[in-house]
């Protein structure tokens, strides 16, 4: 949920600063639309490796969508994604594929594109096509 506190002024204008904010949720949306609206909880909410991902999934969970809050640098770390069940990866709002692989540990590390390689300039998502 998202509660965005944004009121007209006395006058009935939307202050610049807070329209602004909602033009930029909107672009972002417009990005990234496809991992909120219609998605359902996946069977983790977020990763133990790294706390600023957040998961959701599509009706069937062939997608898995991981909202990335922190950019990782060019290296993303999960634990949550089993590497063996991930066919491709995309990031939305970038036509570059990245690379993934398993490391050691057996976690899912995709290779970021670079950012201004991105539609969107924060919480980018990566969406896992699962098998």
């Amino acid at each position: 949920n998202l509660l965005l506190n944004i009121g007209p002024t006395k006058e009935g204008t939307i202050d610049p600063l807070q329209e602004e904010r909602l033009l930029q949720i909107g672009k972002w949306l417009e990005t990234n639309g496809e991992a909120i609206y219609e998605s359902k909880p996946w069977k983790y909410q977020n990763d133990t490796v790294n706390p600023t991902v957040w998961y959701t999934s599509n009706e069937s969970r062939q997608h898995v969508y991981a909202i990335v809050l922190k950019w990782p640098g060019r290296k993303l770390p999960l634990a949550s994604v089993d590497p063996n069940a991930v066919q491709n990866v995309t990031v939305l709002g970038c036509s570059d594929l990245p690379q993934w692989s398993a490391d050691s540990a057996g976690h899912t590390v995709v290779s970021m594109p670079r950012p201004e390689k991105i539609a969107t300039n924060y919480a980018w998502t990566v969406v896992f096509h699962m098998k």
